[in-house]
């Protein structure tokens, strides 16, 4: 993947660790226990004086005063007291404990997102696109071409359902001019297909028999006739399908045949990439028939 996207996804996580980190780290301490029994410390000893001087002054007995006395100690050992037994320490270290683990979980979770994202999401796709880059860049042998074509093979044994991948793969086999390979494999994209639901079926059966043709130098075999068949139950207007038995018809003389499989390509498929090569074989089927070609077959005019 490019450098840019791992540099903005480790942004996002610092990011994220700053918004989640911030208020364990910056949290903002209580008054400390400590300065909490001193305020209630100087709290008692003043109102204890003030006790003991209404006592000198006459204006409490001594029985009021012990008994006012008391009430102010048992009221400062309620205030001071548990908080003495509070040891400010747990909490410190409980405060440790959390930022520890929330560094970690921060740390885990992508990464291990990242780990099976990696091993059970994007390997296959990611390989795929690795050995089609390696194989555009013109940087590599005709023998490491066909080693990753076999690595591809491989991984689709154990990844059967992938129609990426067996497209890639059978596009390989057909540039390798590994015609009978390319076959095989554009039958398990089109069982890929089946099974996903993620395309065309009818339009790998129509390769399968284009690469069988090809394969037996152009001779309509029984394999290609059966591919035939598979493409038409799923898509009457396959293209490869209909122009190849607009082909066996032109040779068996059925010139009228030909003409028919041949014009419903250009009117299904009016940009099709050989669509010049098809109006010259509708063009050579009327004159076979003896009859003018219809304007606009041979010219967009």
């Amino acid at each position: 993947m490019p450098t840019t996207f791992w540099l903005s996804l480790a942004l996002l996580v610092v990011l994220a660790l700053v918004f989640v980190l911030q208020p364990v780290v910056f949290h903002r301490h209580r008054t400390p226990v400590a300065n909490r029994r001193m305020q209630n410390l100087n709290t008692y000893r003043s109102r204890l004086k003030e006790l003991e001087q209404e006592r000198d002054e006459g204006m409490l007995d001594e029985s009021a005063f012990e008994t006012l006395r008391d009430e102010l100690e048992l009221s400062m050992l309620q205030d001071v007291g548990p908080e003495e037994a509070r040891d400010p320490e747990p909490r410190r270290e409980g405060r440790r404990l959390l930022a520890v683990m929330t560094v970690l979980l921060c740390l885990l979770i992508p990464l291990g997102a990242f780990y099976l994202y990696g091993e059970f999401g994007s390997r296959q796709a990611l390989a795929e696109f690795r050995s089609m880059q390696e194989m555009r860049s013109g940087e590599v042998t005709q023998q490491d071409i066909e080693g990753m074509v076999e690595g591809l093979r491989q991984r689709l044994d154990n990844d059967p359902n992938n129609p990426q991948g067996w497209s890639m793969l059978a596009r390989s086999y057909m540039q390798l001019e590994r015609h009978e390979a390319a076959a095989e494999a554009y039958k398990g994209l089109a069982r890929a297909l089946e099974e996903t639901g993620e395309g065309e079926p009818a339009s790998a059966w129509g390769l399968r028999a284009q690469a069988l043709f090809v394969a037996n130098q152009g001779q309509v075999t029984s394999g290609v006739e059966a591919a035939i068949e598979q493409a038409r139950k799923r898509n009457p207007d396959e293209i490869n399908a209909l122009s190849i038995m607009g082909i066996k018809a032109f040779r068996a003389g059925d010139f009228r045949q030909a003409v028919e499989h041949w014009e419903r390509i250009l009117e299904v498929a009016p940009d099709h990439p050989q669509a010049d090569s098809i109006r010259q074989g509708v063009a050579a089927a009327y004159s076979e028939l003896g009859e003018p070609v219809p304007s606009g077959v041979l010219s967009d005019d």
